[in-house]
């Protein structure tokens, strides 16, 4: 029985490392897939906005607040949208 574990552990490996050392190009063509942009009331917004005023110079969530702000831009870029 030992005679067959190594030959076919050998073999596993073989494949292994060979496979994954490949140059030629790939047949998967990846696509541009947009997130989805989560649309607000008027009244969210409203009460957003209100709450980040109370906020605290400096405070981290005002940044946090920007950078979505810009994500959900790209993402409405990407799909199209305006």
């Amino acid at each position: 029985m030992r005679s067959f574990v190594l030959p076919g552990i050998a073999l596993g490996l073989t494949t292994i490392l060979t496979a994954s050392c490949g140059t030629g190009a790939s047949n998967v063509v990846l696509t541009n897939v947009c997130p989805f942009v989560v649309e607000y009331t008027q009244a969210e917004q409203v009460q957003v906005a209100d709450d980040l005023k109370v906020l605290p110079d400096g405070s981290p969530v005002r940044e946090w607040i920007k950078d979505y702000g810009v994500m959900r831009n790209e993402s409405r870029a990407c799909s199209g949208g305006s």
